[in-house]
């Protein structure tokens, strides 16, 4: 089937702080480790700060909040593999598979020793079912809101806020982050409905394979009803392709989902609301949680072979950075992908650095380390708190292999769309103006003013002059980062 491309060469310039670039690719029993390592890990998440930082917009730490989660030991549980989306109406020749996702309160376990948390899930679980999906074959969902009229953190919601004052505390809208839909299916910030309505959205998924992930998308509150539970993952197939690629499938393949976040002594959730006095009395922009959480679990383990494992990892958090690495010299990433679907070819590397919203799809090889644990470990600087997270995940891998894994992995991926000739070169400038962003001076809900032509390349040169990293990433087309 015929693809149509706009291939984006992306430039970037940095001009007083990072410019973070999420598309890195064209369109195109509770028991302990194995072997003499120790049973658990105890790793209280407790900061030797005493006083926490909530940054400003400017990145200045000049709002101190107290609170600290209580003490929870790590490594204790399991790592929760989210179940795999079931259509309720399947394909049968005659109508596209057809799902219902339902927003619920749920009551959900982050860990044995915190009372469980009152948040919101897909379908009764946190996070939500993962789809399996392949391209080129539609799918229909129904995002159904059953979610009751009060928020759980709605005192944490500022009626300052652009589209805040005067609307409900629940409203939601879904995205599928990282689809080429129509507007009507996109789940724009604008488009959000009250408890007891369902949005009806079509996925043409006429696209190359990818990792990506959905979320609440209302605009004003998208970071609460994302850090309340409203998060899942999609993962999109051209059948047999990763066999032929030599990819790990099945139970070799996981999602992991990384987040941060506070706790109340009750297991409820905490956001800050140190606010701006004067300006936004409650919203506070930015903030780094001090528990790691993985798949919904705080700090995990997961028992694996010693064989090759591909990892569909996501950054589901509200602000934080993590840069994933192993400490062991020869255990590394096989880097095959991004946001926008597999890289030209493999890259061993030793660190991922993940921004907010950002996949990485890599592969580790946990042979010969039979009978061990190793830990995935972060080291992204910290944004003046004292929560760094060291550790997330525990992989304890077990003595032999339970599955033969012979195949090696591709050495080239998947064609690249080759670049046409220059069509137009644009320049976007990134600026923040009383605690609002603006591209190229012009507010969200401004003119649409930039329209690419299909099947045609531009270069983007985007200048962050601002004081906060920004992943970028638009719709309908897929960034290929030149300089």
């Amino acid at each position: 089937m015929q693809r149509n491309y706009t291939l984006l060469f992306l430039l970037a310039l940095v001009v007083a702080a990072p410019v973070l670039l999420v598309a890195t690719a064209p369109a195109v029993d509770k028991h302990g480790a194995v072997g003499s390592q120790p049973a658990v890990d105890s790793h209280p998440a407790v900061a030797t700060n005493p006083v926490g930082c909530v940054l400003d917009v400017d990145g200045t730490c000049d709002r101190k909040d107290p609170h600290r989660s209580p003490p929870l030991e790590y490594f204790i549980q399991e790592l929760a593999i989210p179940p795999i989306a079931k259509p309720f109406q399947p394909n049968d020749g005659f109508h596209e598979p057809r799902y219902i996702m339902s927003k619920e309160l749920i009551s959900h376990s982050f860990h044995p020793d915190l009372p469980n948390t009152t948040m919101y899930g897909y379908n009764g679980i946190h996070p939500g079912p993962t789809f399996h999906a392949n391209t080129f074959e539609p799918i229909k969902v129904d995002w159904v809101n059953n979610l009751p009229l009060e928020h759980p953190l709605g005192y944490a919601i500022d009626p300052t806020l652009d589209k805040s004052d005067g609307f409900p505390d629940v409203r939601n809208t879904d995205h599928l982050h990282g689809a080429h839909v129509l507007n009507s299916s996109d789940g724009i910030p604008t488009s959000w409905v009250v408890p007891g309505v369902t949005h009806h959205y079509r996925y043409p998924l006429d696209q190359d394979p990818l990792t990506m992930w959905y979320h609440d998308h209302a605009l004003g509150i998208t970071r609460i009803n994302v850090y309340t539970g409203l998060a899942g993952m999609f993962f999109l197939y051209t059948p047999g392709l990763d066999e032929k690629l030599g990819l790990p499938t099945g139970k070799y393949e996981i999602p992991l989902v990384l987040q941060d976040k506070f706790f109340n002594e009750d297991g409820s959730l905490y956001w800050p609301t140190i606010g701006k006095e004067g300006k936004r009395p409650v919203w506070v922009s930015d903030f780094e949680g001090d528990t790691p959480i993985v798949n919904g679990k705080v700090a995990p383990y997961f028992q694996v072979e010693p064989r090759k494992y591909r990892f569909r990892i996501l950054n589901g958090g509200p602000y934080r950075e993590w840069n994933l690495y192993f400490k062991e010299d020869n255990l590394h990433f096989t880097h095959i992908g991004g946001d926008g679907g597999f890289l030209p070819k493999p890259l061993v590397v030793n660190e991922v650095p993940l921004g907010v919203a950002e996949r990485a799809d890599v592969i580790v090889d946990f042979a010969g380390f039979n009978g061990k644990s190793v830990f995935l470990r972060n080291n992204a600087a910290r944004h003046e708190s004292d929560f760094q997270l060291p550790k997330l995940l525990r992989f304890d891998v077990l003595s032999h292999v339970k599955s033969k894994d012979r195949t090696p992995i591709a050495s080239r991926l998947p064609f690249h769309p080759q670049p046409l000739c220059i069509r137009k070169n644009r320049t976007m400038t990134l600026r923040e103006r009383d605690e609002m962003y603006l591209l190229n001076n012009r507010h969200f809900e401004g003119p649409v003013e930039i329209r690419p032509v299909i099947n045609t390349t531009e270069i983007w040169r985007i200048i962050n002059l601002t004081n906060e990293t920004h992943p970028v990433h638009i719709h309908l087309g897929e960034f290929s980062l030149i300089k």
